[in-house]
Order: structure tokens, then sequence, then C-alpha cells
């Protein structure tokens, strides 16, 4: 059995020292990693943070395993959500939480030569194993809520991009124009049909104008997305003249065999501006 009164206590009263000797070693100057920070407020809520982390894992020496990984499996997650730390590189937090574990096995091992006499290699490999599944949840959890973050902030980030290469921009009289600008693919078509329709809609526009200049290549697959775009804005009362067709690019539709003849076409933007005043 893991548990141990005499090595809990142990813990708990060296705890603030463990604290110390894990900031006093942070050798840290990283402009990106909060533990280079030396705002006192930050120091102090990093040591705090560290404390409880301690405070937490030596309970693993009262309580039952199962229980314990539970209950220390939730306070991990809500720990590995702190912003500043989300924020820092990930090889930086693993390896605090690395020089953490290597702490608390150098105060295990003053525990075991102070009652060399009173406790078995069994119990020592024992406890030694049950310190390191704690501290690989921990880094688990991290690295899994690390990678969460990242994806959120990489999928607000193509939202925006999303946005800004395809905005609905209104001109005069219900008339707004959308370039398009760059691949085309079938995220991008998706958004672009809904989040074009919607503002159309909002704004009361009646005179779309589609600009491709901006387009890098056309295919049949981004051919039929604009066609479908077409057809969409044409239901809500929106009509589209598509502009900006290149030379390749008209040469490369011709090769595919795409037709445009439903849809309204003009070489330049001016032309289409014109053919709508």
């Amino acid at each position: 059995m893991h548990r141990n009164q005499d090595l809990y206590h142990f813990f708990k009263e060296h705890s603030l020292q463990l604290t110390e000797d894990w900031y006093n070693q942070l050798d840290d100057e990283n402009e990106f990693s909060v533990y280079s920070s030396e705002n006192p407020a930050i120091v102090k809520e990093l040591k705090q943070q560290n404390q409880d982390y301690f405070q937490h894992l030596f309970d693993v020496f009262i309580k039952d395993e199962e229980y314990f990984f539970s209950d220390f499996q939730q306070w991990s997650i809500e720990l590995a959500r702190d912003p500043k730390h989300l924020s820092t590189p990930l090889h930086f937090i693993i390896r605090e939480y690395f020089n953490s574990q290597k702490i608390v096995v150098n105060y295990l091992k003053k525990f075991i030569s102070l009652h060399s006499n009173e406790v078995s290699v069994d119990k020592i490999f024992m406890w030694y194993d049950i310190i390191v599944k704690a501290f690989d949840l921990s880094i688990y959890i991290f690295i899994q809520e690390y990678h969460k973050n990242t994806q959120e902030q990489l999928n607000a980030q193509k939202e925006l991009i999303n946005e800004l290469s395809s905005p609905v921009i209104m001109l005069q009289n219900k008339v707004a124009l959308l370039p398009l600008v760059g691949d085309i693919g079938t995220v991008k078509s998706q958004f672009i049909l809904e989040n074009t329709l919607q503002q159309c809609s909002e704004k009361g526009v009646e005179h779309l104008c589609i600009d491709l200049l901006g387009v890098a290549t056309i295919d049949t697959m981004m051919a039929q997305e604009i066609f479908n775009l077409v057809k969409a804005l044409r239901l809500i009362g929106v009509q589209t003249i598509l502009s900006g067709i290149r030379p390749e690019i008209s040469q490369t539709a011709i090769r595919l065999g795409l037709s445009f003849e439903h849809v309204k076409t003009t070489s330049s933007l001016a032309q289409a501006l014109n053919s709508i005043s």
C-alpha cells in the first residue's frame, strides 16, 4: 500500500520549502515565458500555483489511489486552463513539471534517508511510481488543454481571415462588391456562401459584383461553388455580375469546359459597375 501518514506529514511540513526550491532553480529569460516575469504579483501567483499543486499531490499518500487520481485529474484540468501558462511555449511548461518532479523526488530521498531502517525497497519503488504517475497525468492533461486552446485560436484566426478575404462592401444605390482572393476550397466556399447571403440580406443589396481578379486559379469545383453562390443570391433577389476574369482564367475555363453563359461577366470591375449604373 502506498499510503503513509509519516511521509504525508513530512511533505506537508516541507511544502513551502519545496516551492522556494522550485522557484530558486528557475533560470528563464525568454520574454514569452511566464516564468521569466519579475512582476511581484505574477511571481506570487506562480508560487501559489506551485504550492497548491504540491498540496494536492501530497494527498496521494493518505487517500485511496483511485479516489485521489479522480480528484487530482479534475484539479489538474483547472490548473491547465490558466491563461498565462497557455500563452507560454509548451516546452517551458513541461520543463517545469519535470523540475517540480525532481524536487519532490529529492525530498522523498531525504525522507527515506531518515527512515532507512523502516522502509522497504518495494515501498520506495511504489512511492516513486505513484509520484511519477501523478506528474505524468498532469503533463498529459496540460498538453491536451494546450492543444485545445491552440486549435481554438487557429479556428478563430481562420474565421477572421475568411471574413477579411470575402467581405461584402457596400458601394452605392444598393450595389455591393465581393472581392474574392486566393484559393477557394470547400470550407472557405461554404463560408463565403453563408456570409455573402447573410450580408446581402442584412444590407439590402440588389446588385453584387463578384470580382475574381485576386483568384489565383479556377477549376471545376471552384466554378461550381461560384455558380451555387450566384443561384443562391438570385433566390433572395440579388443580381450578380462576375468581373476581373483574367485571360489565363478564361483559357482554363474553356479547357475545362466550364460554361458561364448563365452568368453575366465583364473583364473589369469598372465595366461591371458601369453596366449596373
